[in-house]
C-alpha cells in the first residue's frame, strides 16, 4: 500500500510539472521565483496588468506568454547579461493560476462572467453564456469592450449576423482577459399586435413574417374580434403625423385560401384587431404614437448604457 501512495505522489508531481512547463503565464498569475546563489533575489510575485514583473537587478522584463521554464531561462540570461552572476541556478513555479475570465452580456441566454482558455474567441463566450437569444438580440450591433495595455478602455464594434450567417471570420476575435461582451436587445425588428387577441404586445419581425403569423404570435383573436377588417398601422415617411392604414380580409385567406390578404409586415408596423364595432381611432393612433416614443427610447438606452 505504501508503495502504491508513493507511486501515485510522483505521478501527482509530474504532472504539475507537466503542467507548469506547458502554461503559458498570464497578468495576475502569482509566481515564486528562485535564485539559489542569491536568496535576496528570490521572492514571489503578481503578474503586472502589462505582463511584466519587477525584479532587483534586472529590472522589469515582460513575462506574460512564457512559460515557466521560459521565464527561468531568461532571467538567468539577464543576470549574465547584467555580470551579477556567472552561472545562476534559477528556478520559476506558479503558485497561483489566475483564470482569464470574459462577461458576456445582454441577449444571451445566461448572461454572466465565464473563464476562458488561451486562444478561444468571441464565439467560444457566446457559446458557454448558452448562445444568443433568437427573438431578442440585435446583432449587427453588439459590442466588444476590452482593456489596452496603458489601463484605458476601446470599444469595438461586432457584427455577430455576419459572423454567423456569413462566415465573416473577421468578427471572431480571440479573447482578452476582462473582455465584455454586449448584445443589445432589437427594439427596432419588431411589430406591435393590438386589440381583441389573447395577448397584445411586442413581438419579433423576420423578413418571413405576416399579418396571420402575427395575429397567431398573439395568441389568435379573442371572442368579438373580427378578422374579417384587420388593420395595419404603418409609418408615412412623407407625413409623420397621418401613418398609413392597409385594411385586409383575413377571413378570404382562411375561408377561400386569398393569399393576397396575408400582408408581409414591415418592422415598426403595428396589426389591429378590432372588435365588431367601430374602432376608435384616435385612441388607437395614440396609443401607437405612445409605443413608438417608448421604443425609441429603448433604442438609446441599448446603445448607451453600455
Amino acid at each position: 500500500m505504501r508503495i502504491w501512495w508513493i507511486a501515485l505522489l510522483l505521478i501527482t508531481i509530474n504532472a504539475i510539472a507537466f503542467a507548469q512547463d506547458t502554461y503559458r503565464i498570464q497578468r495576475d498569475d502569482v509566481l515564486q521565483i528562485t535564485v539559489v546563489e542569491d536568496p535576496n533575489l528570490s521572492r514571489e510575485t503578481v503578474v503586472a496588468q502589462d505582463g511584466t514583473i519587477n525584479l532587483p537587478v534586472i529590472g522589469s522584463i515582460t513575462v506574460r506568454g512564457l512559460t515557466t521554464g521560459e521565464l527561468a531561462q531568461k532571467i538567468r540570461e539577464a543576470l549574465i547579461e547584467a555580470q551579477y552572476l556567472k552561472d545562476p541556478h534559477v528556478s520559476v513555479s506558479i503558485r497561483v493560476i489566475n483564470r482569464p475570465r470574459v462577461a458576456v452580456l445582454g441577449m444571451v441566454q445566461r448572461p454572466g462572467t465565464y473563464e476562458f482558455k488561451e486562444g478561444e474567441t468571441v464565439m467560444h463566450a457566446i457559446s458557454m453564456a448558452g448562445s444568443f437569444d433568437p427573438d431578442r438580440a440585435r446583432l449587427q450591433d453588439a459590442l466588444l469592450r476590452r482593456k489596452r495595455p496603458d489601463g484605458t478602455e476601446e470599444t469595438i464594434p461586432l457584427d455577430l449576423e455576419k459572423l454567423f450567417f456569413k462566415g465573416d471570420l473577421s468578427q471572431n476575435y480571440r479573447l482578452n482577459p476582462d473582455d465584455v461582451i454586449f448584445i443589445p436587445e432589437d427594439v427596432v425588428n419588431r411589430v406591435y399586435v393590438l386589440g381583441r387577441v389573447a395577448r397584445p404586445g411586442l413581438y419579433p419581425w423576420k423578413n418571413s413574417t405576416t399579418v396571420l403569423e402575427a395575429i397567431n404570435r398573439a395568441g389568435g383573436q379573442q371572442e368579438r374580434g373580427t378578422l374579417s377588417k384587420v388593420y395595419i398601422i404603418r409609418a408615412n415617411p412623407d407625413a409623420p403625423d397621418k401613418p398609413q392604414r392597409i385594411v385586409v380580409n383575413l377571413l378570404k385567406l382562411i375561408d377561400k385560401g386569398d393569399t393576397s390578404q396575408d400582408i408581409a409586415l414591415q418592422p415598426g408596423d403595428t396589426v389591429y384587431v378590432p372588435e365588431v364595432k367601430r374602432p376608435d381611432w384616435n385612441q388607437i393612433y395614440s396609443f401607437v404614437a405612445t409605443i413608438g416614443l417608448t421604443r425609441n427610447i429603448l433604442l438609446n438606452r441599448s446603445f448607451y448604457r453600455y
